[in-house]
């Protein structure tokens, strides 16, 4: 098993969607395991041990995304401007032994105007093999930030190289609940399961500011039977 994690020192630095804080000086790496419960850090050949480092200009080089094409490893990553509110932008990198050295091949790119719903950028994604029947060989579900309110939603796009990417819809999939619901305030850091011809889909959320003492932070799952991009319903949660 592999999992690819991130996380942060103790350097203190302005969070580009809250107060001052240490921790925001984020490195991605990588853990494997034999039986999914044990694990084991895998240092890459940096300063660090962090797979990579994030550029000096930048406050992080977070949020990890990694698979195989071949035999290179690939890396999707987030970064965001040192003290900057955003965008956030997504980056890749690729490994051909093994995760221990990555070399940066530069920023996504996307086709067509960006859309109001993610004019702050793409926080966090999830890349897997495209098992729409539609679009590219790659599928990425997606974090899509808003620049007014900071409202977060959930996109998807399909891409034939891993870098230029077109989004498959003109809104978003999957959008944040009633005001007064525990997923009203965002939904993000989406995970898509294939189950038959249902997608289920798994995700974090938080209430609205009001509601943060009755409703606490959670993962959240939506499906969308037979594969309708359309209808994601939300499975309650049995408490």
């Amino acid at each position: 098993w592999w999992m690819w994690t991130f996380g942060g020192g103790m350097d203190v630095i302005q969070a580009p969607t809250g107060p001052t804080a240490a921790g925001y000086r984020m490195r991605a790496g990588l853990a494997t395991s034999t039986d999914g419960i044990v694990w084991t850090k895998r240092p890459a050949n940096t300063p660090t041990g962090g797979l990579i480092d994030y550029d000096p200009e930048d406050a992080f080089a977070a949020w990890p995304n990694g698979l195989h094409e071949g035999d290179a490893m690939l890396l999707y990553y987030t970064a965001v401007k040192l003290n900057a509110r955003g965008p956030f932008r997504s980056l890749r990198a690729v490994s051909t032994d093994g995760g221990a050295s990555w070399r940066k091949e530069g920023h996504l790119t996307f086709a067509g105007a960006t859309p109001v719903w993610e004019e702050m950028g793409i926080m966090t994604r999830q890349i897997i093999e495209n098992p729409l029947g539609q679009g590219g060989k790659w599928l990425m579900i997606y974090t899509a930030l808003e620049k007014d309110t900071m409202k977060r939603s959930i996109a998807l796009a399909t891409s034939s190289d891993g870098m230029m990417w077109k989004r498959l819809r003109d809104r978003p999939i999957f959008e944040v609940g009633p005001a007064g619901a525990w997923d009203g305030g965002g939904v993000a850091a989406p995970q898509l399961l294939v189950k038959g011809r249902d997608l289920y889909l798994y995700y974090h959320a938080f209430p609205v500011k009001e509601r943060e003492e009755a409703w606490p932070k959670g993962i959240g799952l939506a499906i969308a039977k037979g594969g309708d991009l359309s209808r994601f319903e939300r499975v309650p949660a049995q408490v």
